[in-house]
This record gives structure tokens, sequence and C-alpha cells, in this order.
């Protein structure tokens, strides 16, 4: 058997593993009561079972370690990488069952990343060691930049968390173009990384029937947290090469996640309020709120991640710098048109499209 049938057979046999999984942790989580109450920020009217990135993190990591049997292929962030989403995991459960402060919450983020900057490759230096040389400042400098990068990354995710398959089906579109990306230039020494990346895929795929609305199960803090540090950490392939392609592409990538959350960010800041305050502004509820319905919305954040993906796409196999700076500008004027159109930065006055609602349609 050719090592690309092999591959192919484990992704399709990750799909399957997470699909039963998944079956079999909803019939026991039933039984124990691992449910996911509603509330006044929640969409869903009654509850459903949570904590599905048990399935997601034990089907991964069994995957990736047969992977890693089969072939004979390992590289040195595998053990590592492993304890440090395995903080992410422990994290995501004790924030499902009792609900964490975020303070408590961020530390388990930062110990994860801090793991990850020290034991492997997947960190953000060598752009400060152009700047300072190779020293403790860089180490410093670059480790507080992973760890901010690390922490919004795996934040993000979580924001969007909030209509039934958004983040999950959000998380395959963006791993996807990475894997894809990374099957074209990355080295050959480092391939089970990408192979690994598409594995995640697979386990998301086997995953994503059984969250898509209407929803049977939620991913939970356990799942969203663990993607979010996955994608966050996989992105740092990309961002380790020079040029201004290679560190730009993965924020593209991640476009949809980085939007809402930075403006969510902008938000709160110009009405005074604290950053962290919850609301009901977040890019899937405008699309509820533009009158439509949950499968349709999600669809929407599905297409606006698709666009993202393909503009990332395009800047990485463009051939000359010029197509690179046109592709950024079009890529900015785009952003600030699905900004405005939601009203994203909820302002009274949108600059060219006037804020209706389904309610206000309701009233003419």
């Amino acid at each position: 058997m050719s090592f690309q049938m092999g591959f192919v057979l484990m992704f399709i046999a990750t799909m399957i593993m997470s699909y039963i999984g998944t079956h079999i942790w909803c019939k026991w989580a039933t039984k124990k009561g691992f449910l996911d109450v509603p509330n006044e920020r929640k969409v869903h009217n009654r509850p459903i079972i949570t904590m599905g990135g048990v399935v997601i993190f034990i089907v991964y990591w069994l995957a990736v370690f047969l992977l890693t049997v089969m072939f004979r292929l390992v590289v040195r962030e595998q053990v590592p990488l492993f304890f440090a989403s395995l903080v992410i995991f422990v994290t995501g459960i004790i924030d499902d069952r009792y609900d964490i402060s975020p303070l408590q919450k961020s530390l388990g983020i930062i110990i994860a990343a801090t793991i990850v900057y020290w034991t492997t490759n997947f960190r953000i230096y060598g752009l400060f060691e152009q700047i300072f040389g190779d020293n403790l400042t860089a180490d410093i400098v670059g480790y507080i930049a992973t760890v901010v990068w690390i922490y919004y990354i795996t934040n993000a995710l979580n924001l969007i968390d909030g209509l039934d398959g958004l983040s999950t089906g959000v998380s395959i579109i963006a791993l996807s173009t990475l894997g894809f990306i990374s099957y074209l230039f990355s080295p050959v020494s480092v391939f089970i990384l990408t192979m690994m990346v598409l594995l995640l895929v697979a386990t998301l795929l086997g995953f994503l029937p059984h969250n898509f609305h209407p929803a049977r199960i939620f991913i939970g803090d356990t799942g969203v947290l663990f993607i979010g540090f996955m994608l966050s950490v996989f992105c740092l392939m990309g961002i380790q090469r020079p040029g201004i392609v290679a560190i730009i592409t993965p924020i593209v990538i991640l476009g949809v996640p980085l939007t809402d959350a930075t403006m969510a960010i902008l938000r709160r800041f110009l009405k005074g309020q604290s950053v962290t305050k919850a609301d009901r502004k977040h890019m899937h509820h405008c699309f509820m709120m533009k009158g439509k319905p949950h499968a349709r919305a999600v669809m929407s954040m599905y297409g606006i991640g698709f666009i993202f993906a393909v503009i990332a796409l395009m800047l990485t196999l463009a051939d000359v710098e010029v197509d690179v700076y046109v592709i950024l500008a079009l890529t900015i004027v785009g952003e600030f048109l699905l900004i405005d159109y939601l009203n994203l930065l909820d302002l009274k006055n949108p600059i060219l499209f006037k804020e209706t609602s389904y309610r206000d349609k309701d009233k003419k």
C-alpha cells in the first residue's frame, strides 16, 4: 500500500471513529446530565448535550498516535504539543462543568502557550531575532508575542461558538486551507505536521453531522478551546517563514474569528464597556437579526470563511509582490463592507448600509 493511500484510509477511519464516538458520547452524556441549559445569551431553547470536545480530543490524538506507529513518522513537537493541548482540554472540561472565571480560563491558556513556546518550534521568534539578535530580549519578546497570538486566537474561536455547527465548520475551512498550503510549501521533514492538521479536519468532519442545526450535541468549551488552541499553534508554522505573505496568510485564514473578536473588543471599548462584557452583536447574531434562519446564518458564516480561504490561497500563490498588495487592498475594502453591512461596531448610523432587522420589516 502506498503512503498516500494509507493516509487516505487513516483520514476516513478518523472520520468514522469521530462519528461513532460522538454517538456513544451522546448516550453516555445524557445519562450523566452533561447538558447545556438555555439562557438569555443563547439561541437554543432546550437543554442540549455538551462537551463534545471530549470525543474530538480523544479521537484526534488516538489518530495521531496510530499515524505515528503505522508510518513511523515522528517530530519533536508531538509530545509537548499533546501535553499543552491536555492543559487546554482539562481547562475546557472544568469550565463546562463548573463555569470558571475568565481569569482562571486565561491561566490555562497561558500555561499551554508557555509549554508550546519553550518546548517546540511553534513560536514567533525569527522576526525578533532579526531585530534584537539571538539573545534573551528576542526570546522574551517572542514569548510574549506567541502567548498573545495563541491566547487571542483561542478566545476568538470561542466567541463565534454561538450557533449549531458554527465553530466546527469555520474550523474545518480554516484547517483545510492551512493543511493545503502546508502540503504545498512545507519541507518533507515536517510533513507529519501537515497530516496532523488534516487529521483534525477528519475528526471535525465526523463530529459535524451531530453538531449541525438542529444540533444533537454542542462542542462546548472542552472542544472549542482545544480546536482554537490547535489552530493557533498550527498557524505558527507559516509565521516562522520570512516575508509579508507568510505573516499575513495565517491572519487571513483565521479571518472569521479574528474579525468577530476584534470588532467585539472595539465595540465594547467605544461604548465604554469592559471588553469581556457579553453581548448579542457578534457576526452570527447580526446575520440572524437581518432575518436569516439559524442554518442560513451558519452557512453565511461558512461562506465568509471560504472567501477568506480563497484569499489566503491567492496570496500564497501570487507570483509578484504587486499582486499581493492588490489582493490585500481588495481584502481590506471587503472587510470594511462586511463590518459596515453587519454593523459590527453597533453604530447608530452605519456608513454605507442602513441597519435594518427582520423586526423593522415586520413593523412596516
